[in-house]
C-alpha cells in the first residue's frame, strides 16, 4: 500500500499536472511537506516552479496579516495590564509569572474555537460567584472579594491585550485563527492560488473549520483525508471521531481517501513491558540491529522526549543515517542545569542574608554543587594550566570544613591561590547579585567564558545551544530595559528564565528526509512508515490524560466549544492508529515497573489492540510479553565471604593488642561481616561537615554538658542544692559543648538552633529528674555519689586456642559510675530510640548470639570490667538512661536469678561469670580461622546498615 503522501502526490500530479505550481497546499505541519516535495518532484516530467506547502498556521499567519507576538512579550504585555487593573494591589512579576501563562493558555484556546469571549468570562465569574456563595448571606471575606474580582477582570484581560497587540499588527497563535476566520472573505477575493488543498487533517479548530468551509463553498479548496474503515466506521472507536464529523459535513463521493490497511495487510506486532525507562531505550536500540540498515521507512516514536539521550546511547553501530524531528529540550541541557545551580544559590543568598545572618554569604551545598557541575571542571582544565589540583582543594576544603555559610572572597581571596592559577572565571560565578541587572551582567560574563573556552575546544554542539542561552539573555535584557522595574528580584528573574527556557528546543540540523526516523508523536502527522518502534505506551503518556491546567472548568470549555481532555485522547488515538495502517513491523514497548510516573500500566490502546484487532484482521501476528532483570547473577555476587588468611589473622591479633570495645563485639554478633569492615579493614562513612546537628550529635553535646556539669560535684553525697546550682549552669554547659563540637561552626539559625534548644530543654529535665532521685533517696536516709565520669575500663582475657593462650584486650568508657543508697551503679546515657526489651537477658544460652540485646551485651560488658576494680562491696547494677524517655528513670539490665529464674537486677558473681562466658564463646568465633566472616541472614539488620550497596542487600 502506498503511503498517504504519495497518494497525495499522484492525485496531485494527475488532477493538475504542471499546474499544479498554482496550488497552496496546507498540512498540520511542516515536516509532512518535505516528504511531499521530494514525492511530487519524482512524478512531474519537467521542472516548474513548486507549489506553496506551509503548515497550517502558515497559511492562517498568511490570511491574517499578522505578525506572532512571542511569549515574553506576551507576558510583559500582560503584567502591564494587570498593573494597570490592580493599581496598588498589583502582584510582583515573580508571582504574576506563575498563572500569567496559563490564563494566555485559556485567551489561545478560546479564539482558537471562536469563543465569544465576554460570555464566556461571565459564565466563568457567575460559576467562581457561586463558589464562594454561602447561604448564611455573610459578608465575604477579603480574599473571596479579590477572589471574584480578579475572575470579573479576566474579559477586561483579554480585549485589552488583544486590543495592544492588534494595534501593532501583532498576535498569539489563537488570536491570528479568529482574525484569520474574519477576514478569509476579503482574503479569498484575491486568493493568490487557483486553489487550497487541505491535506492529511483530522481535527481541526473552529477558526480553521470556517476558513476551510469559505474557501470550500466558493470551490476554492479541496480535502485529502487520512482514514482508515477500521475507526471511520466503527462510532465506539475514539480514533475517528473528528473524521466522522468531517466526512459528515464535506464528504460524499468525494471524501478521500478511506483505505483497510488496519483490517487487511499482514502486520507483525510486538508489545514488551520491560522495567525501567532506560531499559526501553535498550531494547529498541536492540530491534533496531534486527531491522539491520534502517532507513527513511523506519521510525521510532517517543512519546517522554526524557528518554531521547537513552534512545541516542543505545542505536546499534550501524543505524547508519537517522533525522531527529523533535529538538533537544534545553532545560535538558548541562548549561542549564549550570544557569539553575547559580540562580539558586543567589536566591538562598537572599534569603539568609534576609534573616538572622548579617553579610553576604553563600551556602555551602549551594557552592559545592556549584563547583562539582561538569562544566566547571572541564573549564578548569582548559583554563587553569595544570593547576586544576587548586580547585579541588577548595572542595575538599568547603567539604570537610567547619563552615555552613561562605563568604566570596573566601573563594575568591587571592590569598587562596586562585588567580595565579588562572581561575579568574570563577569571579563572575560568586559576584553577589543584588538586582537582576547584576545577574543579566554576570550571566553574560560567564556565557562570554564558556563560549571562549568551547570555541577553543571545537564543541559544535555545547556552543549551539550556548548561543540560544545568549539570545534569551540579550532578550530578557532588552525587555528589563524597556519595561523599567517589572522584575525587581532574582526570583522573578529566576522565574521568567526557567519559564523560557522549559518552552525552547534546539533543533538538530541533518536531511530531513534521509535515514531513520526519531520523532514525537505530533511529528508523524501524514508520514507513514514500514518499521515502527514506539516508546513509553502507558497510561497517561499515551494518551497524556488530563494533562494541563486552566482557569476554565471543564463544563465551560464544553459548553462554550472548547476541548477537553477526552478530544485530547480522541487526537492521540487517530494519530496512534494511524501509524498502524501502513506498517508491516510494529514493536510497541512499555514501562511495567510500577510506582513510577507514566510506569506499571500499558496504554489502553495497547489493550484494544490486544482484544480486538487479531478479531478483525487474521493476517495480524501479536505478540506481547513482559522483560524482567535476570537477578540471578546479582543473587550470587550477593554472597561476600572474607576468609581468615594470613593477613587477617594478623588483623585480628593487632585487633586483639589494641582491645575489643563493646560496640566492636555487637557489630559481630550482629553481622560478621559488618564487623570486618568497621573494626578490622577500617572503613567509614565519609566525614563530611554536618549542616545539622543530628541525634547523634545532639547525644554527644548532651553527654559532654553532663561531664562538664557533674565533675565539679564528684565524689561528695549530693543534696538537691548541688542539683539546682548545676541547672544555673545548664545553658553554659550547652553552649560550650557545641562549640567544642561543632568547632565553631554557626548554630544560631534554622533547624541547629532548634536543636540547640531541644539540647537544653533535655538537660534542664535531666536535672530535674535528678533532684526527684535524690529527694527520694533523701527519704530513704540515704545518698548519691558520683564516683567516676567517662571512666576508662580495661581488662585482659586469656583465650586458649589450639596454638596456644591468646590475650585479649576487652576496653570500654562507662558514662557515669554511682553509689545510690547501697548500690553501685553503672550508666549510659542514650539520645537515641531505646526500648527496655534490648536490656533484658532472657537466658544465657541464647544470649551470646542474640543481636536484639545488644544494650544488655554492652552494660555487661562494662559491669564485668568494672568489677575487679569497685570501691565498694555493694550489690551491682546496670543500665540505660534514655535522654528521650527520663520519666522511665533507669531502664536497668535484668539476668536469669539461678535460683527463681526470674528478672533480677542486681548483678552478681555468678551472673557475670556466665557474661564471660558468653564473650569467650564470641571471641572464640571472632578468632575461628576455620569460619569467614560472612553476611548475617538477617536482613533486617541490613535496612540501616551503611554497608548495604556493597552487598547488594
Amino acid at each position: 500500500m502506498k503511503a498517504f503522501l504519495e497518494q497525495v502526490a499522484d492525485h496531485l500530479a494527475e488532477s493538475f499536472g504542471d499546474d499544479v505550481s498554482g496550488l497552496c497546499i496546507v498540512l498540520p505541519n511542516i515536516r509532512a511537506g518535505l516528504f511531499l516535495r521530494k514525492f511530487l518532484a519524482s512524478r512531474l516530467k519537467k521542472t516548474i516552479w513548486s507549489p506553496r506547502i506551509c503548515s497550517s498556521e502558515e497559511f492562517l499567519t498568511s490570511v491574517a496579516g499578522l505578525r506572532h507576538a512571542d511569549h515574553l512579550q506576551l507576558l510583559f504585555k500582560l503584567y502591564k495590564i494587570h498593573k494597570d487593573i490592580e493599581q496598588e494591589k498589583a502582584q510582583p512579576f515573580g508571582d504574576f509569572i506563575r498563572w500569567a501563562p496559563q490564563l494566555l493558555n485559556d485567551f489561545d484556546k478560546a479564539d482558537r474555537c471562536l469563543a465569544d469571549t465576554r460570555q464566556l468570562f461571565s459564565a466563568l465569574t457567575d460559576v467562581r460567584a457561586i463558589s464562594v456563595w454561602n447561604p448564611e448571606n455573610r459578608e465575604l471575606t477579603e480574599f473571596e472579594k479579590q477572589y471574584l474580582k480578579f475572575y470579573s477582570s479576566l474579559y477586561i484581560y483579554y480585549s485589552k491585550l488583544v486590543d495592544e497587540l492588534l494595534e501593532h499588527k501583532q498576535a498569539y497563535p489563537g488570536l491570528i485563527f479568529r482574525m484569520a476566520s474574519l477576514g478569509i472573505d476579503k482574503f479569498s477575493e484575491k486568493l493568490p492560488w487557483k486553489k487550497v488543498v487541505f491535506t492529511g487533517f483530522n481535527t481541526v479548530t473552529t477558526a480553521e473549520e470556517h476558513v476551510m468551509d469559505v474557501l470550500q463553498q466558493q470551490g476554492k479548496a479541496e480535502f485529502l483525508w487520512d482514514a482508515d474503515e477500521y475507526y471511520l466506521k466503527d462510532n465506539t472507536q475514539e480514533a475517528g471521531e473528528f473524521l466522522r464529523h468531517n466526512l459528515k459535513k464535506w464528504g460524499g463521493k468525494e471524501f478521500k481517501w478511506v483505505t483497510e490497511g488496519i483490517k487487511t495487510l499482514p502486520k507483525t506486532i510486538r508489545i514488551t513491558g520491560v522495567p525501567n525507562n532506560s531499559a526501553q531505550a535498550g531494547l529498541a536500540g536492540e530491534l533496531l540491529k534486527e531491522i539491520r540498515s534502517p532507513d527513511e521507512k523506519t521510525a521510532v516514536v517517543l512519546q517522554d522526549e526524557n528518554l531521547l539521550f537513552p534512545l541516542l546511547y543505545s542505536l546499534p553501530a550501524g543505524a547508519g543515517e537517522m533525522n531527529i524531528t523533535m529538538g533537544l529540550p534545553l532545560s535538558q541541557t548541562s548549561f542549564s542545569d549550570l544557569l539553575d545551580l547559580i540562580f539558586r544559590m543567589q536566591i538562598n543568598r537572599e534569603k539568609f542574608t534576609a534573616g538572622s545572618l548579617k553579610g553576604e554569604l553563600f551556602y555551602f551545598r549551594d557552592v559545592l554543587a556549584l563547583l562539582r557541575h561538569p562544566f566547571i571542571p572541564e573549564l578548569a582544565s582548559g583554563l587553569m594550566e595544570g593547576n586544576q589540583f587548586v580547585l579541588d582543594k577548595m572542595i575538599e576544603s568547603i567539604s570537610f570544613g567547619n563552615k555552613v555559610f561562605i563568604r566570596p572572597d573566601e573563594i575568591l581571596n587571592p590569598g587562596t591561590g586562585l588567580f595565579s592559577a588562572n581561575a579568574d572565571f570563577l569571579v563572575p560565578l560568586f559576584t553577589v547579585w543584588k538586582t537582576p541587572e547584576d545577574a543579566i551582567i554576570a550571566c553574560k560574563k560567564i556565557i562570554g567564558s564558556f563560549r571562549d573556552h568551547l570555541i577553543r575546544k571545537k564543541d559544535t554542539l555545547k556552543l549551539e545551544y550556548l548561543f540560544v542561552f545568549s539570545k534569551i539573555i540579550q532578550q530578557i535584557d532588552r525587555l528589563i530595559r524597556d519595561n523599567g522595574g517589572t522584575i525587581k528580584t532574582i526570583q522573578a528573574l529566576s522565574e521568567l528564565f526557567s519559564q523560557i527556557v522549559q518552552t525552547v528546543t534546539l533543533p538538530f540540523f541533518g536531511e530531513p528526509i534521509k535515514g531513520m526516523q526519531i520523532m514525537g508523536m505530533h511529528e508523524t502527522r501524514g508520514l507513514d512508515f514500514t518499521n515502527i518502534i514506539m516508546l513509553s505506551c502507558n497510561e497517561n503518556l499515551l494518551p497524556m490524560g488530563r494533562s494541563g491546567s486552566s482557569f476554565i472548568p471543564p463544563d465551560l470549555k464544553l459548553e462554550f466549544g472548547l476541548p477537553t481532555y477526552r478530544q485530547k485522547d480522541a487526537v492521540y488515538a487517530y494519530h496512534f492508529y494511524r501509524l498502524l495502517q501502513r506498517a508491516s513491523n510494529i514493536h510497541l514497548i512499555y514501562n511495567s515497573e510500577p510506582g513510577k510516573l507514566g510506569g506499571g500500566e500499558m496504554s489502553r490502546f495497547l489493550q484494544q489492540i490486544i482484544s480486538e484487532l487479531k478479531r478483525e484482521n487474521p493476517s495480524v501476528t501479536l505478540n506481547t510479553e513482559i522483560l524482567v532483570m535476570d537477578s540471578s547473577a546479582s543473587d550470587s555476587a550477593a554472597e561476600i565471604r572474607i576468609e581468615k588468611d594470613e593477613t587477617v589473622q594478623a588483623m585480628l591479633k593487632k585487633k586483639a593488642e589494641s582491645g575489643f570495645s563493646p560496640t566492636s563485639l555487637n557489630n559481630f554478633r550482629a553481622c560478621s561481616l559488618k564487623f570486618f569492615y568497621i573494626d578490622l579493614a577500617g572503613l567509614r562513612e565519609p566525614d563530611e561537615m554536618e549542616e545539622e546537628i543530628d541525634n547523634r550529635i545532639l547525644g554527644n553535646i548532651v553527654h559532654d554538658a553532663l561531664h562538664r556539669l557533674y565533675t565539679g560535684v564528684m565524689g561528695k553525697d549530693l543534696v538537691p542544692a548541688d542539683i539546682a546550682g548545676l541547672k544555673a549552669r545548664a545553658d553554659q554547659a550547652i553552649d560550650e559543648a557545641c562549640k567544642k563540637e561543632f568547632n565553631g561552626r554557626d548554630v544560631n539559625y534554622g533547624r541547629n538552633l532548634l536543636l540547640v534548644r531541644v539540647a537544653k530543654i533535655i538537660l534542664m529535665r535531666f536535672l530535674g529528674t535528678e533532684i526527684s532521685f535524690l529527694n527520694d533517696l533523701k527519704h530513704k536516709g540515704e545518698a548519691l555519689v558520683i564516683v567516676a565520669l567517662e571512666q576508662r575500663l580495661e581488662r585482659r582475657l586469656t583465650l586458649k586456642s589450639g596454638s596456644g593462650d591468646m590475650i585479649i584486650k576487652i576496653k570500654g568508657f562507662a558514662d557515669r559510675i554511682d553509689q545510690a543508697g547501697k548500690s553501685l551503679r553503672i550508666l549510659d546515657y542514650k539520645s537515641g530510640s531505646t526500648d527496655s526489651r534490648r536490656t533484658k537477658v532472657g537466658s544465657w544460652e541464647d544470649f551470646a548470639w542474640d543481636p536484639s540485646k545488644d544494650h544488655a551485651f554492652q552494660l555487661l560488658a562494662y559491669s564485668w570490667l568494672y568489677y575487679p576494680k569497685r570501691v565498694a562491696d555493694f550489690p551491682l547494677q546496670a543500665g540505660i538512661i534514655s535522654l528521650r524517655k527520663l520519666r522511665e528513670g533507669l531502664i536497668a539490665v535484668t539476668v536469669p536469678s539461678s535460683e527463681e529464674k526470674i528478672g533480677n537486677e542486681n548483678l552478681t558473681p555468678e551472673d557475670l561469670a556466665q557474661f564471660e562466658s558468653c564473650l569467650k564463646q564470641v571471641l572464640n568465633a571472632i578468632f575461628d580461622i576455620t569460619t569467614a566472616f560472612t553476611q548475617t541472614n538477617d536482613l533486617k539488620m541490613c535496612a540501616k546498615c551503611q554497608f548495604i550497596d556493597i552487598c547488594g542487600r
